[in-house]
């Protein structure tokens, strides 16, 4: 019995180094502000009061044509299930819109996504780590996709292939990426 506490203690330690550690979202969006990708048109605060509600950020990724990787996108639990993500979520998309983004692609839930009009980025041509599967998704957004997002439309004529996200996502494990210069992306 104790032998037993002080290995669960022992065990409690490791884990939370570990969790000390490994980098998290609040380490990935300082690592994405730094880097030339980077955009601040596409970085939200849903405030409640003095405090941060719920946050996203999307940055520029390498694809033929102006595309955005979403992500991160958090909303504080307590507050989850009362829209916050969703607004923060139209209004990235509103920006990129603004921006002339082509699409704008995301690793997340097919269910919760496709309401915002986010389909699996394999029907539109675009893909990253074959692993990811229908967890990828892409969300349509300038003219020549058809209308407005439609990804049934045949009219489908925006940018296909490999997207590579910033090389902050590497930097977790992330693959296939690399740094994306400031020069080489259109805006």
């Amino acid at each position: 019995t104790r032998a037993r506490r002080r290995r669960r203690v022992w065990r409690r330690r490791r884990c939370r180094r570990r969790v000390r550690q490994a980098p998290g979202e609040a380490t990935l969006v300082g690592w994405l502000r730094e880097s030339a990708s980077y955009d601040p048109r596409f970085a939200f605060v849903a405030l409640d009061g003095d405090r941060v509600a719920g946050h996203v950020t999307a940055t520029w990724g390498d694809l033929d044509g102006a595309a955005l990787g979403l992500g991160p996108l958090s909303v504080e639990p307590s507050r989850q299930g009362q829209g916050i993500g969703s607004r923060l979520m139209e209004a990235t998309l509103d920006a990129a819109r603004q921006a002339g983004a082509s699409v704008i692609v995301l690793l997340g839930g097919p269910g919760y996504h496709a309401r915002l009009g986010f389909v699996p980025a394999a029907d539109l041509g675009i893909s990253a780590d074959p692993s990811w599967g229908e967890f990828f998704q892409a969300r349509p957004l300038a003219d020549g996709w058809g209308r407005d997002g439609d990804a049934e439309s045949q009219a489908h004529a925006g940018p296909r292939g490999v997207i590579t996200y910033p090389e902050p996502f590497a930097r977790l494990g992330w693959r296939p990426a690399h740094p994306v210069v400031a020069s080489e992306r259109s805006q």
